[in-house]
């Protein structure tokens, strides 16, 4: 090949590189400048998988909380990376049903998002990214409230307090929705919660419980599948009255995060924080968040060892408006407010201890302390039963141990010995 032809070869290669950089990096550009930041709403459908992503549908981009200007949009804020307050990871998903107050969980084997919207069951598919009609439209549903929706990971079955009216009595009672046999059944609430409105509920794995939270209903009340419905008496740092606030369960349930809400006593949004210890049911209080950054009708959850809120609505005496920080991020672990959410921590598997002047604990701790010291003395009189036993048992019979060693190890008996082996290999 002639120089020229090299040259112009050469050439063509480095054309071909130039355009392929100037591609790509136009391609960056657009991704970046592409990136999905979606509004601030309030009054969304929202659940969570911990580790894995906060699930948004729907609510209103305005400080009236009506059904009215729901929008469709739904997204995820990816809780398995690492982000701060200013900049979430947020991921677009395929429009769904416009929503308000939606009530919403995820499944109980982690694969689909489950919405109750428009007295219809929707699901979307987490891993196929599409949404469908699980449960046709049923008119008994209660529509203009917020609803909030737990998922029993045990059955699999998801319950809705306060979403079903029976056609033939007219009582209020809990919709408990089966995603594999796509059906809704009623289950009977206690009279003193029925018709409460605002209320926020979550899921207890670690204590098989759904918990229920409303102000009108004087705290905190529990459902069990097999006990049913019961007034908890909670002790500690009592939350002050208040409706719509988040609540959700975190180290398997064993503690309950309760954020915000509206006070109506003071006519404004909340922004104090208090963690419940679902073992002792004490409640302990966390710092506030900014005033700046109060809020109501929030989107929650709890995730490795931190709280999210995303949203909500600021309302004031004054003057409603949308937070300031769309995103607040809370360490459970350190009891403090944080700039940075990281998802690829360790989670701290909490448990609880008995308290050192708790008498249960004490009580607990000096029977067992004794049952190991009886096995130990057991044991070593047995030892000594057993060697009293051989040594009579070789008096008995003329010799002991050291005796037949002695005899058998005599000079004769290994000379007699040595003999043998010789003649046996001869």
């Amino acid at each position: 090949m002639s120089s020229t032809n090299r040259s112009f070869g050469g050439a063509l290669r480095l054309l071909s590189r130039v355009a392929t950089l100037v591609l790509s990096t136009s391609f960056l550009v657009s991704s970046v400048s592409a990136q999905f930041t979606p509004d601030i709403v309030s009054g969304s459908g929202s659940a969570y998988i911990d580790g894995k992503g906060l699930y948004v549908l729907g609510g209103t981009t305005t400080s009236d909380s009506a059904a009215t200007f729901a929008t469709p949009k739904a997204f995820m804020i990816d809780l398995s990376t690492a982000w701060s307050v200013a900049s979430p990871a947020f991921k677009s998903l395929p429009d769904g049903p416009s929503a308000w107050g939606s009530g919403s969980s995820i499944s109980s084997d982690g694969k689909s998002w489950f919405n109750l919207a428009n007295n219809t069951g929707y699901v979307y598919d987490i891993d196929g990214g599409a949404w469908n009609t699980a449960i046709p439209a049923d008119n008994n549903i209660i529509l203009d409230t917020p609803l909030k929706a737990v998922t029993d990971p045990d059955s699999g079955l998801i319950y809705i307090p306060n979403a079903y009216q029976d056609p033939k009595t007219g009582e209020i009672a809990m919709l408990r929705v089966d995603l594999k046999a796509k059906t809704f059944k009623s289950v009977p609430m206690m009279d003193v919660l029925k018709g409460v409105t605002f209320y926020s509920a979550t899921w207890s794995a670690g204590t098989g419980r759904l918990v229920y939270y409303s102000t009108w209903a004087d705290g905190i009340y529990s459902y069990s599948p097999s006990k049913g419905w019961k007034k908890e008496n909670a002790k500690g740092d009592v939350p002050p009255p208040r409706v719509d606030a988040c609540l959700v369960s975190a180290y398997e349930g064993h503690k309950i995060v309760l954020f915000g809400g509206y006070s109506r006593l003071s006519s404004k949004s909340l922004n104090d924080i208090y963690i419940l210890d679902m073992d002792t049911m004490t409640w302990t209080k966390g710092p506030d968040a900014d005033p700046s950054n109060q809020r109501d009708s929030a989107a929650c959850a709890s995730s490795k060892n931190y709280f999210i809120a995303w949203g909500g609505v600021v309302n004031n005496p004054n003057k409603d408006a949308m937070p300031d920080k769309a995103a607040l991020v809370f360490d459970i672990q350190s009891s403090s407010w944080t700039q940075q959410y990281d998802g690829t921590s360790a989670r701290v598997v909490q448990r609880y201890v008995a308290p050192r002047n708790s008498v249960p604990g004490i009580l607990g701790g000096i029977l067992g302390t004794l049952a190991v010291l009886f096995a130990i003395m057991g044991y070593i009189i047995y030892r000594k039963r057993t060697k009293r036993t051989r040594v009579r048992d070789a008096e008995k019979a003329g010799e002991d141990d050291s005796k037949w060693f002695t005899k058998a190890m005599s000079p004769s008996n290994i000379k007699n010995i040595k003999a043998k082996v010789m003649r046996g290999s001869s």
